[in-house]
C-alpha cells in the first residue's frame, strides 16, 4: 500500500484560445447534432518553459525539496540524476536556463518533472507535468505525488525479511492497523496540501484540483525476486528507473496478502494491478478481505460483485470482469 495524490493547477497568466482544427462546415453540423468533441477549443498558455519552471523551482526550494531525477522539456532531458544526488534541483535548472534556446522556451508542447523528497514518515515521488496547449477548462499543470512508508524501507540494516516481520506487527488488529493508516493519511496529507498552499502562492493560479488516493497492488501473483519487480514498471518509467525505488517499495508487493491473512476492513481505496493499471475503487462502505476471495494472490482473481466497487478497463483482469458482467 501507498498513498497517491493527483493536484492540478490553473495558472492565473493569460492565454489564447486556438481552433483544434475539425472546425469544417460537416464537423460544425455534427457537433450540434451529436455533441461530439468536433467542438472542442484549445487553449494555449503564454508562460515560456524558463518562466515557469523557475516559479516551480522557487516554490519546491521554499518547501526544502531540493533533489531532482529528471528535468526535459519536449521529452528531451536537460537534466536526468541517474545517481540519486542531494540537492541537485539549482543544478538542474541552471543546466536548463544554459542549455535551453529561447525559441525553444517559448513554444515547448510539454515540461516533465520528477522530484524525490523524504520525511520521518515518508519517502515521496513528485512527478509534474505541464503542458502547453491543452483543451479549454482542462488545467495545465498536473502533479502526481507517491508517498512510500519509510517504516518499511529496505537498507544494510533491515533486509526483506526484517520488512516482512515488521509488517506483520502492522496486522495483529484492525484498530492497530486503521490508526496506523489514519495517521500516514494525515500526515501525507498535510505534505501535499503544503505543495498546493506554496505552488499556488508562487505561480499565482485560477483553480486548485487535489484528491488524495489509498492505494494497493493486486498481483497476479506474489513477486519476491529483484528483477521482477524492477521489471514492473508501475510507478511510471523515471520513479521506476531511480536507483532506490525497489527498497522503498519492496513492502507494496505484500501489503494485499496480509490484509487477506488479517482479514482487514478497507474502504475509499483503490486497486492495482502489477501493471499499475486500476482494476477497482471501494466506495466508503468498505469490505472486508476474506468477504471474498478476490484479494487471496494464491488464487484466481475472481471479481467481487457488490454495489460499492467500481471496475475499471484496461487491467489485465478485463476478460474475467467482462465476463462476470462488470465492465461496460
Amino acid at each position: 500500500m501507498f498513498f497517491l495524490s493527483y493536484i492540478q493547477l490553473d495558472p492565473r497568466e493569460s492565454t489564447v484560445i486556438k481552433s483544434n482544427g475539425n472546425e469544417s462546415f460537416f464537423n460544425n453540423l455534427k457537433s450540434i447534432f451529436l455533441r461530439n468533441n468536433y467542438d472542442k477549443k484549445i487553449e494555449q498558455e503564454t508562460f515560456t518553459a524558463i518562466s515557469i519552471i523557475q516559479k516551480i523551482n522557487t516554490a519546491l526550494l521554499d518547501l526544502g525539496i531540493k533533489n531532482i531525477i529528471k528535468l526535459s522539456v519536449d521529452n528531451y532531458d536537460y537534466y536526468h540524476d541517474i545517481r540519486s544526488k542531494d540537492e541537485d534541483l539549482e543544478l538542474a535548472f541552471a543546466q536548463l536556463k544554459f542549455k535551453i534556446d529561447p525559441l525553444s522556451s517559448k513554444l515547448f508542447e510539454n515540461i516533465e518533472i520528477v522530484l524525490e523528497h523524504h520525511d520521518i514518515d515518508f519517502k515521496y515521488y513528485i512527478d509534474i507535468t505541464i503542458n502547453r496547449q491543452h483543451i479549454v477548462n482542462e488545467y495545465p499543470i498536473n502533479i502526481r505525488v507517491i508517498g512510500f512508508f519509510k517504516e518499511f524501507q529496505i537498507s544494510k540494516d533491515n533486509r526483506e525479511d526484517n520488512v516482512i516481520k515488521k509488517m506483520e506487527l502492522l496486522f495483529q488488529s484492525q484498530k492497530y492497523y486503521t490508526g496506523f493508516i489514519n495517521y500516514k493519511e494525515m500526515t501525507f496529507s498535510n505534505f501535499v496540501n503544503s505543495i498546493n498552499f506554496k505552488l499556488g502562492d508562487v505561480i499565482k493560479v485560477d483553480g486548485i484540483k487535489k484528491n488524495i488516493i489509498q492505494t494497493y497492488i493486486r498481483p497476479d501473483k506474489i513477486y519476491t525476486d529483484y528483477n521482477q519487480i524492477l521489471n514492473l514498471n508501475i510507478y511510471g518509467n523515471f520513479i521506476q528507473s531511480h536507483p532506490l525505488i525497489y527498497n522503498f517499495s519492496f513492502y507494496t508487493w505484500f501489503w494485499v496478502e496480509k490484509l487477506f491473512l488479517q482479514n482487514i476492513k478497507m474502504e475509499n481505496c483503490l486497486f492495482l494491478d502489477q501493471e499499475g493499471n486500476a482494476i477497482f475503487s471501494v466506495k466508503n462502505i468498505g469490505f472486508s478481505a476474506q468477504d471474498t476471495q478476490m484479494l487471496n494472490i494464491n488464487e484466481k482473481f475472481i471479481p467481487y460483485k457488490v454495489g460499492f466497487l467500481k471496475y475499471y478497463k484496461n487491467s489485465i483482469y478485463d476478460d474475467i470482469i467482462m465476463q462476470n458482467g462488470l465492465l461496460i
